[in-house]
């Protein structure tokens, strides 16, 4: 490879600088000449090739819009193209390059091969485009129709009816048809395109038209079911045998959604659920409807006692209202409360009611157990335990307290609680402002049993 390679500053530019090459281009060529502008003697070595911009031209139709295919005969260079509608170049190194013109005229086209490895840099050779005023007189207006897509069998029909056309062609099925109307009975589901081809011969120009259809079996809604109590709040599954492609639920209350079918009816009542069916692949609606009736929950009472002993003898539940429920809970077996078997503390028994609908509603009520064994007085002359329920202190009076060794107090846990008690004589004073609300119970060391005492300040 050789390159000129300058030895005195008399010479011209190498190359034609002009406003027909793009700028990139013209700015690497000044570049390169910059400093050959001071060179005078060259020495050539003919073994490095030159850059040539060779290539042709073959109009593809004869009328508006006219397409003309660009052949480039050039080999390694960087090739831009201007086709003289645009102030633009377009860069490709493809061999073939297709454009069109939309307005008649004269335009010049250039193409710019550059090569900064070759001995001249750059070429541009230039051909002129005649564009005839003329266009192609084509109307490409068709009708077409169907006797029913969702049909077992279904028929379609094409027609040209524009102008201009000097020959049509059909393509349907991988088969060509060459007729001004065709028509096609089709018997399977599936996708189908039809398309119509019309030549305008004189212009050499094609325009194609497509229409893309699909058939299938009718759309059918077959049932539609729920599952889930219908009490209010009822929440509800849907269930649909169709088949449809898209399912527009609506479900009597306001409420509409496009998804599977899950809805909460907030409200007793009559709702009138529909649902739309569309879209299996061609154009069919089913619609089916049903009424869905939303039932309350039933009143459900129940009252008990606020206390039990732990040494009361089971005792059968009732009184819960409607009758006919069940009955359960910590201490309950079978419909009976058995307090021992609950133990000390506070405890929840339910009542459950199921109506004819299957809405079922539960009553839930306390019950405290505690240890209700007496106190004997046997030794003791008129032993007065006050006031009870208690606020902050609690007075016990009686003949034979001055003999008593202490006394203690538990609460419904069974932790034994911190008192303080003043003793005077056969009065002692028993200080609860400390203790919480509730029930504790009162233990007298040299006396059997308990009493139950409530603090309720």
């Amino acid at each position: 490879m050789g390159k000129w390679i300058p030895e005195s500053n008399t010479i011209p530019l190498l190359t034609p600088l002009g406003s027909d090459l793009p700028e990139e281009q013209v700015m690497l060529i000044k570049a390169f000449e910059a400093d050959a502008c001071e060179a005078a003697v060259f020495k050539i070595d003919f073994e490095s090739p030159a850059v040539v911009a060779s290539f042709s031209m073959e109009p593809q139709t004869t009328c508006l819009p006219y397409t003309v295919n660009f052949f480039n005969w050039g080999d390694s260079a960087s090739f831009q193209w201007n086709f003289g509608d645009a102030d633009t170049w377009l860069a490709s190194q493809d061999i073939v390059v297709t454009h069109t013109y939309n307005a008649p005229g004269d335009y010049t086209v250039s193409l710019a091969a550059y090569d900064i490895e070759s001995c001249n840099i750059h070429d541009t050779l230039k051909l002129n485009v005649h564009v005839p005023d003329i266009s192609a007189d084509l109307d490409m207006a068709w009708e077409y129709s169907d006797s029913g897509l969702c049909d077992s069998s279904t028929t379609i029909f094409a027609e040209f009816t524009g102008s201009g056309a000097d020959s049509l062609q059909w393509h349907f099925g991988g088969n060509f048809y060459y007729y001004n109307s065709v028509a096609f009975e089709l018997d399977d589901p599936g996708n189908y395109s039809l398309q119509r081809v019309a030549f305008d011969e004189s212009c050499q120009y094609a325009d194609t038209l497509e229409w893309s259809f699909q058939i299938g079996p009718p759309v059918e809604v077959d049932s539609l079911a729920f599952s889930g109590l219908p009490c209010a709040p009822a929440d509800l599954s849907f269930a649909v045998y169709s088949n449809a492609a898209d399912l527009l639920w609506m479900y009597g209350d306001g409420s509409v959604s496009d998804t599977l079918g899950q809805h909460i009816y907030h409200s007793p009542g009559v709702y009138t659920i529909t649902l739309v069916a569309a879209g299996n692949g061609c154009i069919g609606v089913d619609t089916s409807a049903t009424q869905i009736e939303i039932f309350p929950l039933p009143v459900v009472s129940w009252t008990l006692p606020d206390t039990a002993c732990t040494s009361d003898s089971p005792w059968v539940l009732t009184g819960g209202e409607p009758s006919g429920g069940a009955y359960s809970g910590e201490g309950g077996v079978d419909g009976i409360f058995y307090p021992l078997l609950a133990g000390t503390g506070e405890h929840y028994l339910q009542y459950a009611y199921t109506d004819e609908h299957g809405c079922t509603d539960v009553a839930e009520v306390p019950l405290v157990v505690t240890i209700c064994a007496f106190i004997s007085t046997e030794n003791f002359s008129e032993l007065m335990i006050y006031p009870n329920p208690a606020n902050d202190q609690l007075m016990l009076e009686g003949g034979g307290l001055d003999m008593v060794t202490g006394i203690r107090m538990v609460d419904l846990t069974g932790r034994c609680c911190q008192i303080n008690v003043v003793k005077s004589g056969n009065q002692w004073i028993v200080d609860t402002s400390h203790l919480a609300r509730g029930c504790y119970f009162l233990t007298i060391n040299d006396l059997p049993g308990t009493l139950k005492v409530i603090v309720s300040r």
